[in-house]
C-alpha cells in the first residue's frame, strides 16, 4: 500500500503545532517590544499564555487543513507518477526522475503559498494582539495606517482615509483591523 510510504500527518501535525507556538511568540514579543515606540508611549502591553494559547487555537485548525492539503496533494502526486511508472514499465532509474518532476512541481507551488501563508499569520496575530493590547489599556480609537505606496489596495487607501473609528468598529472596507484572521484573501 502506497499510503504505507507517505509522512505520518500525526507527526506532521506536532510539528506544525511547534512551529506555529514559535512563531506566534516571537510575533507576539514584537508587538509588545514596539508597542511603547508605535504609540509614542501610550500602550504597554505584556501577553499572558492564554493570549497565546488563544491565537495558536485560532489559526492551528486552519493551518492544520492546509497541512493535510499540502500532504494530500504530495501523496496523490506520488500516486500518480507511481501509477504512471506501472503503467509505462518504467525502470528504478525512470521511476526515481519521474517521481522527482512529480514532487518538484508540487513542492515548489506549496513553498511558494507557505510563504505567502505564514506571512498572512503573522500579519494576522500582530493585528490581533494590536487590539487586544489596545483593549487592555483602554484606547477608545484606532485609525488604519497603510504603507502608502503604490501596491495599496483601493479599499485599504479608502480605509487609510478614512481617520479614527471606534475600537471594534468596521472600517469602510469591511474590517476591524489590518490582517484581520478569517477576512476575504482579497483584504
Amino acid at each position: 500500500n502506497i499510503d504505507d510510504y507517505l509522512p505520518n500527518k500525526k507527526i506532521s501535525k506536532a510539528k506544525m503545532n511547534s512551529i506555529f507556538k514559535k512563531i506566534i511568540k516571537d510575533t507576539v514579543v514584537a508587538v509588545e517590544n514596539h508597542l511603547p515606540d508605535e504609540t509614542m508611549g501610550r500602550v504597554e502591553w505584556s501577553a499572558d499564555p492564554q493570549v497565546y494559547a488563544k491565537y495558536l487555537k485560532e489559526r492551528f485548525e486552519r493551518i492544520n487543513d492546509i497541512n493535510t492539503t499540502t500532504m494530500q496533494v504530495y501523496g496523490d502526486r506520488i500516486k500518480q507518477a507511481l501509477q504512471e511508472s506501472y503503467d509505462e514499465n518504467l525502470d528504478v532509474i525512470d521511476t526515481t526522475t519521474l517521481l522527482r518532476d512529480y514532487i518538484g512541481e508540487a513542492g515548489e507551488i506549496r513553498k511558494n503559498q507557505s510563504l505567502t501563508i505564514a506571512r498572512t499569520e503573522m500579519g494576522s496575530v500582530s493585528s490581533e494582539a494590536r487590539m487586544d493590547a489596545y483593549k487592555d489599556n483602554d484606547v477608545q480609537y484606532v485609525e488604519w495606517s497603510s504603507a502608502h505606496d503604490d501596491k495599496v489596495r483601493e479599499s485599504h487607501v479608502a480605509a487609510d482615509q478614512q481617520g479614527p473609528i471606534e475600537l471594534g468598529e468596521k472600517f469602510v472596507n469591511g474590517l476591524t483591523m489590518p490582517n484581520e484572521f478569517g477576512a476575504p484573501a482579497d483584504e
